[in-house]
């Protein structure tokens, strides 16, 4: 009686290079995610399944050991990787060409050259992102840093509460144009002299932009740019960030950020049409992963073109997670640069890197001092004014603060005559512990 051929066991397409910068060859990564040696003679690596007759057969006896990486370089294989994106699969089958039952198709993107395509796992999924670097042979780099970052997604606001929205933003330290850049999703191209700051946010709205700035008193330096075609899905849909990128093959766009939202857990039901929307914990927190994202306040407005609210406890809770828990008290200043912890999250600054004096006093044509701060804190960072250093009082700003167009403001405050010596006080909100 014939026995059946032993289960090939899995391996998995792991990273992609299709495009390859000056020194590098491009390649195919296989990986092995199970604890035993998987034999992978005679598998074939394709561009497809109908075109497996014309792919690469790995030579007889190739092991991949259990966690372990094979490279196949674009000069062994006998079909071309696209720099303006493709698939490959791999292929189970014996040493006649007879396919034993393991099956994977990779679809990768458009790159510029440098930048690979590899599986990230976040939130109980996997990902095919572009990654940091290549890494042939070893373990997947962290994802490519999103220059440009999805902020914020009211994709189905209450009955009467207004029109929907997505908000970005500049999560670099340059100027960016984006000019030949699309919001995938909501099938908006942005103007070709568009551009953020760092910092700045964004808004892409599907009405006339004038008349949502209008209706929903958004500060002239934030830009708002729309309206786009249609409408997001309640139901939930990818949503991308896509940049021009020049590939060997021409000009294509690849995906910057991009999430795929829902409505249902562990997407938070709250932006499910009962007034809040998805507001990303931070930029530098990966998009696909639902955990990144939260409702917006249910205590407050969804606030398009701000920052969102953080308390104290959010804001410190990930800036401190691999310390001890000893140095993120309010009063504490662990990079010394004389400012505490509490001023550090009220006026939006980092409290593990030195900063320079965060109040600055001019004196022509007559003496003012200001600087910046988060508007929507738990607490308040204000002036104070002393012509002696003992008696101080109050100082408050003639003028509304100033919107940055990046969610801080700018507060200038006129000192009165006799006014010697300025400072600020940080005083905690209910939710600082």
């Amino acid at each position: 009686m014939l026995e059946a051929p032993p289960a090939p066991g899995v391996v998995l397409i792991n990273e992609v290079l299709a495009s390859p910068g000056d020194g590098q060859a491009g390649f195919v990564e296989l990986f092995n995610p199970g604890p035993d040696t998987v034999e992978v003679g005679n598998w074939i690596v394709a561009p497809s399944f109908g075109s497996r007759n014309q792919g690469f057969a790995i030579p007889t006896g190739v092991p991949i050991e259990a966690g372990g990486y094979l490279s196949i370089a674009q000069e062994h294989l006998p079909f071309a990787l696209s720099p303006a994106g493709g698939t490959v699969v791999v292929l189970a089958t014996n040493e006649f060409g007879g396919p034993l039952g393991t099956f994977q198709e990779f679809a990768y993107g458009a790159a510029e050259p440098g930048v690979s395509y590899g599986t990230y796992a976040a939130g109980g999924e996997e990902f095919v992102v572009p990654l940091s670097e290549p890494t042939p042979g070893a373990a997947n780099a962290l994802p490519l840093a999103a220059e440009i970052a999805i902020n914020e997604i009211m994709y189905q606001p209450a009955p009467g509460g207004g029109d929907e929205y997505v908000e970005i933003v500049n999560a670099s330290a340059e100027t960016q144009p984006l000019a030949g850049w699309r919001l995938s999703g909501a099938g908006f191209d942005f103007p070709a002299d568009a551009s953020l700051f760092p910092g700045q946010l964004a808004l892409v709205v599907p009405v006339d932009p004038s008349a949502f700035r209008a209706a929903n008193a958004i500060p002239d330096a934030v830009p708002i740019f729309g309206p786009y075609p249609g409408a997001l899905d309640n139901g939930g849909e990818r949503l991308a960030l896509e940049r021009p990128v020049e590939t060997s093959a021409g000009p294509a766009l690849r995906p910057e950020d991009e999430v795929r939202y829902g409505d249902a857990a562990p997407w938070p039901a709250e932006a499910d049409g009962q007034g809040a929307s998805l507001e990303r914990i931070s930029p530098a927190h990966f998009a696909g992963d639902p955990a990144s994202w939260r409702a917006s306040n249910p205590e407050a407005e969804p606030s398009p073109g701000l920052l969102p609210h953080l308390s104290y406890a959010q804001w410190a809770a990930p800036i401190f997670a691999d310390f001890d828990g000893l140095i993120d008290l309010p009063h504490l200043d662990p990079d010394l640069d004389g400012i505490a912890n509490l001023g550090e999250y009220l006026l939006g600054l980092h409290p593990l890197h030195p900063d320079p004096p965060p109040a600055q006093i001019a004196a022509d044509p007559a003496p003012v001092l200001h600087f910046t701060r988060i508007p929507n804190r738990d607490g308040e960072a204000a002036a104070e004014s002393s012509a002696d250093l003992i008696g101080w009082g109050r100082a408050d700003p003639a003028e509304p603060p100033l919107n940055n167009g990046d969610g801080s403001e700018t507060v200038i405050v006129p000192f009165p005559g006799g006014t010697a010596f300025g400072r600020l006080r940080f005083t905690s909100g209910a939710a600082v512990p």
